[in-house]
């Protein structure tokens, strides 16, 4: 399935994800809640009371080419539960993302989730389900995911590969978030080391390295009251920059 943008091989290759964990490269088994859709459903636990959020970015700076998200989650008690739309989108092409995602607290310190895909492209349509796991212990967070675990396939033959990951955040002292992912999509694994640092009370500072390829990432995040404007930048060797802004409300 070949996109028309030779930079992009295939349908579904790109996906910025949320502001935050896209400029740290990391953040499966953080508690950013708008992971759920692109890095771990079992984050949908850690949307508060309700959330919405939507991002957009022109990947590798492609003229025409655009992608946009938005997405949103509530959780209450022990459930929670998000929805999350993402299109890439240029003249005469379109892919798009349609999600819904559920989790649940088993245990206080566990959370667990599930999301189901129906991604379509051209006039094709393949359902797509995810399946997450993060356990907390004080200011550590251990995770696991498992993306398109049924390896969607279109009706043409083209499909996309299981995307595994296991990752782990830490606050060594409050201002400092540590991220550490590990992920193997196909053929190809990757590591990824993140952080976050709180400069100031309402300002986040955020930087990523993963390889392989080498990319890096840089970004911010302004809080004011219930809303926060977030700012990514990632670098890839052969694609060249993207950078991605989002905006995003929280009542907890």
């Amino acid at each position: 399935m070949t996109v028309l943008v030779p930079l992009l091989a295939a349908a579904f290759e790109f996906s910025a994800g949320s502001p935050e964990s896209w400029a740290m490269l990391a953040g499966s088994a953080a508690s950013d809640w708008q992971a759920f859709s692109c890095m771990n459903p079992a984050a949908v636990c850690a949307a508060g009371r309700f959330g919405a959020g939507a991002a957009y970015c022109q990947p590798f700076r492609l003229e025409g080419v655009n992608w946009a998200r938005a997405s949103a989650g509530a959780s209450r008690g022990r459930w929670a539960a998000g929805l999350a739309a993402a299109s890439l989108f240029s003249s005469g092409y379109h892919e798009n993302d349609w999600q819904v995602a559920f989790g649940g607290r088993p245990l206080s310190s566990l959370s667990v989730g599930i999301g189901v895909h129906l991604l379509t492209v051209a006039s094709m349509a393949a359902p797509a389900f995810d399946a997450g796991v993060v356990w907390e212990t004080g200011n550590l967070r251990v995770g696991a995911s498992g993306m398109r675990v049924n390896v969607p396939r279109f009706a043409n033959g083209d499909e996309l590969p299981l995307r595994l990951t296991v990752g782990a955040s830490a606050r060594p002292v409050p201002p400092l978030l540590l991220c550490l992912d590990l992920s193997r999509e196909g053929r190809t694994e990757t590591a990824a080391l993140g952080a976050e640092f709180n400069l100031v009370p309402p300002l986040d500072l955020r930087a990523g390295l993963s390889y392989e390829p080498l990319t890096y990432g840089l970004g911010f995040g302004v809080h004011v009251g219930f809303a926060t404007l977030d700012y990514a930048y990632r670098f890839h060797p052969q694609l060249k920059e993207t950078h991605l802004i989002g905006v995003s409300a929280a009542w907890n």
